[in-house]
């Protein structure tokens, strides 16, 4: 753990602050299978949600980018309480690196949280990504809606949920 807590000291020179928390984000993601649910609890979700406030967008992206194993890893309640509020803000970042990351940990935050959080959080989450004002952020949005569709109940879906996925191809022919 100290290479963990190491990079995200406070201790460090400003100037690297940025590099420190875009490496130890990803490592903390790969490590919280490794490090098992009281690790996780403690200390990587903690520090998942205050590198989520730091002020570089690249920290904030990398933190994005990063929920997935983490969440499975605290569990459900874990994951509501303490993860999806810190990747509720990300997602509505004006930075839209940091959206798009959103949307790459998009159906791992899913599968995650409780059916009712899905519906309530993520599906207007995954709405205001496929509308977003980013080409990259949208498209990212319809790449994952698939496996996205995936994580929910049949009777979870409305049909304009499921016209997002029957009108791809008319996205393509433009």
């Amino acid at each position: 753990y100290p290479l963990c807590a190491l990079a995200v000291s406070d201790e460090r020179p400003v100037s690297t602050q940025s590099t420190w928390g875009t490496t130890a984000v990803p490592l903390m993601n790969e490590l919280a299978p490794i490090l098992g649910q009281d690790i996780c609890r403690l200390f990587l979700a903690q520090e998942i949600v205050a590198l989520s406030e730091d002020p570089s967008f690249r920290v904030k992206k990398a933190t994005a980018q990063n929920f997935g194993n983490v969440c499975k890893i605290v569990g459900e309640a874990y994951s509501i309480e303490r993860l999806l509020p810190a990747f509720v803000v990300l997602s509505k970042d004006t930075i839209w690196s940091v959206r798009k990351g959103c949307v790459e940990s998009l159906v791992a935050v899913s599968e995650s949280v409780s059916l009712e959080k899905r519906v309530d959080t993520l599906m207007p989450m995954f709405e205001s990504f496929a509308k977003d004002v980013s080409r990259w952020v949208r498209n990212g949005a319809y790449e994952v809606l698939g496996p996205f569709i995936h994580t929910l109940d049949s009777d979870q879906l409305s049909p304009e949920f499921v016209r997002y996925y029957t009108e791809i191809p008319e996205l393509l022919a433009r």
